[in-house]
């Protein structure tokens, strides 16, 4: 009887499991459940620090549904809208490999903002309402309540999540404090203000803003700005730029953004670019660490715009850059008068650095440094999708807040280098059957070659 192939050292296991490619989240769950050993590397916070170290980008996993209209050309029918929405799935993926977390119910819960390895939900029923944070990787939820301040005279609720650590990388948020920011509107000089009506004198509204620390478990102070604008920001989430500006945007009816920097507690509250008045906006962060708009409904071509360093409101929009879509998307083939608002920018994808389109075709991401273009889902009628974006690393429900950070090893060495180069090799041997992604044996060694 042959003997059994040696055992492969643990260290050499760990540098294989990191070379499998990250946008092929079922490669590491199977790799999880071939033993105890296997899940305990993959699941150790080192493991997904060394992710982020050897990829860089983290790959984008899918999109959570905001479940608000669904936009087509021609408009879709009441009756195959509500059809559609059955029919779509409330997370949407878009790996390689199938990724569909255990979302929280889409009828109790409506999806508000996905960061750092959380997801934000807000209550949709008619009770008390409640905000409740999911992390996609270990299921685990916890129930934040909603500010004191907010009452039945408040509107237009929105809501971020953030990491809270001081001077986190984000690479391994799993588990750690994270802070909710949670802004509304009111009107104080209307008793009886309904929101869905238009006003025609200009009135002030107030846009007030609270911070949720898990550390105390408390909400701070409140914060005030006063605004000639009916600030509606319930259909879009937020963008972080920097660590310590977060922007949220109006809908288009609703022409504004505010922005909120944490380190100082103050609003502010601007408009968007003037030819954004009639196609919308959507914001995104620059390489110069400034605040960015990409142009929502577009022809043949997208207009980006920079806002330049001002104080508060006095900084202006230009135009820095276009973007040619037309050899990137199959758009309609109609003339370009009657195919206005075929295509749409959805939303820039916040930490993979890419923005969403929607077109009758399909949904697509275009990577904004390559303009590189790539289909994610064949229906492409979604008002706002919310992202999820990071390194899937299997971690034991319950078990993710217990987690060890071990040290790393200073006296690895050539001995680390060598086991780099055996692992790449091995990788490389068994490119092929990771393409297959099939088990058909429990042993370890057969299963390093079969991930």
């Amino acid at each position: 009887m042959a003997a059994p192939p040696p055992a492969i050292p643990d260290d050499l296991v760990e540098e294989i499991l990191l070379r499998l490619p990250p946008d092929h989240p079922a490669f590491l769950l199977r790799a999880s459940i071939v033993c105890k050993d296997w899940a305990g590397i993959v699941s150790r916070p080192p493991f997904r620090r060394r992710l982020h170290d050897l990829h860089r980008t983290p790959p984008l996993l899918g999109f959570l549904r905001r479940l608000h209209e669904l936009h087509r050309t021609p408009p879709v029918p009441g009756f195959l809208r509500c059809l559609v929405r059955g029919l779509v799935p409330h997370f949407i993926p878009t790996t390689a490999s199938s990724f569909s977390p255990a979302v929280p119910d889409w009828h109790s819960w409506r999806a508000q903002d996905c960061r750092h390895g959380r997801a934000l939900f807000i209550s949709t029923g008619e009770g008390t309402l409640e905000l409740l944070l999911w992390e996609p990787t270990t299921g685990a939820q916890q129930r934040v309540p909603m500010p004191a301040a907010f009452g039945s005279r408040n509107y237009f609720p929105m809501a971020a999540v953030l990491c809270a650590a001081d001077g986190c990388d984000h690479r391994d948020c799993l588990g750690g404090p994270f802070r909710v920011v949670f802004s509304f509107s009111d009107d104080p000089d209307e008793e009886d203000f309904d929101p869905e009506e238009e006003e025609e004198e200009e009135e002030e509204w107030v846009r007030s803003l609270t911070v949720y620390s898990s550390e105390t478990g408390t909400w701070g102070e409140l914060t005030s700005v006063l605004s000639k604008f009916q600030i509606n920001y319930q259909q879009y989430s937020s963008l972080l730029v920097g660590s310590s500006l977060l922007y949220f945007r109006g809908t288009p009816e609703y022409k504004s953004i505010t922005e909120y920097d944490m380190a100082r507690h103050t609003l502010t509250v601007f408009e968007p670019p003037g030819d954004c008045s009639e196609v919308g906006c959507n914001l995104m962060p620059m390489e110069d660490g400034g605040l960015g708009v990409i142009g929502g409904l577009f022809d043949q071509h997208v207009k980006l715009w920079t806002r330049e360093a001002g104080d508060g409101t006095d900084a202006r929009w230009v135009l820095s850059r276009e973007i040619c879509l037309d050899n990137l998307l199959p758009i309609s083939s109609a003339p370009s008068d009657a195919r206005r608002g075929v295509g749409r920018v959805v939303r820039f994808v916040e930490g993979a650095d890419v923005i969403l389109v929607s077109t009758d075709a399909g949904l697509f991401t275009v990577e904004l440094q390559s303009e590189h273009a790539r289909k994610v889902c064949n229906y492409g009628g979604f008002d706002d999708l919310i992202p999820v974006v990071g390194f899937y690393t299997p971690v034991p429900r319950g078990e993710h807040q217990n987690l060890l950070a071990l040290k790393p090893n200073k006296e690895a060495g050539g001995e680390e280098e060598k086991t780099v180069d055996q692992a790449q090799l091995l990788f490389d041997k068994g490119s092929n059957a990771i393409k297959e992604g099939t088990l058909s044996t429990p042993s370890k060694a057969s299963a390093m070659a079969t991930i």
